[in-house]
């Protein structure tokens, strides 16, 4: 038997149904309809009657229940007594991209506190080739990256960015319903200035099929940054879909073909995993396969 399991038979009871439970705990419903019929092998018991419409307990589930409430009530009690002579707060270090970290941690961060992990999230922000650099020399135990895998890392699939180029409302590239990289040339152009920035090398990339010159105007390494630049009609830029209505003044319009990139977590495979850091793979696991079920 395992504390998750009893967590998430918990849950299931609190919420009356595994759907509403799977969505609250952010896994898949399979998962916790595993995790209930190993305990009722393991206990060679029935705790769910599946044969009544809705949700309902049988006389052993309700006993399990209450049982289960103490178990975990305990654990905690103890988790808090021990915090007290902890040699150090755990954490768990993630690297985002500047970009990308706009739209992923309003979504994560909440989701990892209403979760109750007790680590404490570090939140490092950077390119993504710099940031699979820091995975790599084990500064990071996992890291958010655009269009980068590798055979040494297990990854889930997030959701695919669309790039769109960004220029103020007044001007007159945005009555063109998309663009190329040629239609840019001579427009000013305000970039990400670090070099492990992966967006950096997809543009290049983009420009030499295109045989386009970038006119970059200005280098930064924040994000507001960019914004101001755009907003007061001084340069155009490249910034997610996702990110539209953060843009003042703004509008952005589309490439032909469309300037897409798969963003993705990664970690190192055979990585043990502490609860916490389950708990990060689960809510991106959930965020990947709700992306997934959207596009189809």
């Amino acid at each position: 038997m395992k504390l998750q399991q009893l967590h998430y038979f918990l849950t299931v009871c609190e919420e009356r149904s595994v759907n509403r439970a799977a969505r609250k705990l952010y896994v898949s419903q399979p998962t916790i309809s595993v995790a209930i019929r190993e305990l009722e092998r393991e206990f060679d018991v029935t705790l769910l009657n599946r044969e009544e419409p809705g949700f309902a307990l049988t006389e052993a589930g309700e006993t399990f229940l209450e049982q289960s409430r103490v178990i975990l009530r305990d654990v905690d009690k103890l988790g808090k007594s021990m915090g007290v002579y902890r040699r150090s707060t755990p954490e768990i270090r993630l690297g985002v991209p500047t970009m990308a970290g706009a739209y992923i941690l309003p979504i994560l961060l909440p989701a990892y506190r209403r979760l109750h992990a007790s680590a404490e999230l570090k939140i490092t922000e950077g390119g993504s080739l710099w940031l699979f650099d820091q995975l790599r020399r084990g500064e990071l135990d996992f890291a958010i990256v655009t269009d980068l895998e590798d055979p040494e890392y297990d990854s889930v699939t997030l959701y695919q960015s669309e790039t769109l180029f960004y220029i103020h409302r007044d001007d007159p590239l945005t009555a063109e319903p998309f663009l190329t990289f040629r239609m840019l040339d001579g427009v000013p152009l305000v970039v990400f200035s670090r070099e492990k920035y992966a967006m950096n090398d997809r543009i290049a990339r983009r420009c030499a099929a295109e045989d386009a010159v970038m006119n970059v105007f200005c280098g930064t390494t924040q994000v507001m940054n960019m914004y101001q630049m755009i907003s007061t009609h001084r340069a155009g830029g490249f910034i997610s879909r996702q990110l539209s209505l953060t843009v003042p003044d703004a509008v952005g319009v589309p490439f032909r073909p469309p300037f897409l990139s798969d963003v993705r977590l990664l970690w190192k495979k055979g990585r043990r995993f502490s609860d916490d850091m389950h708990v990060i793979r689960n809510i991106c696991t959930y965020f990947s396969d709700a992306g997934e079920q959207n596009r189809q």
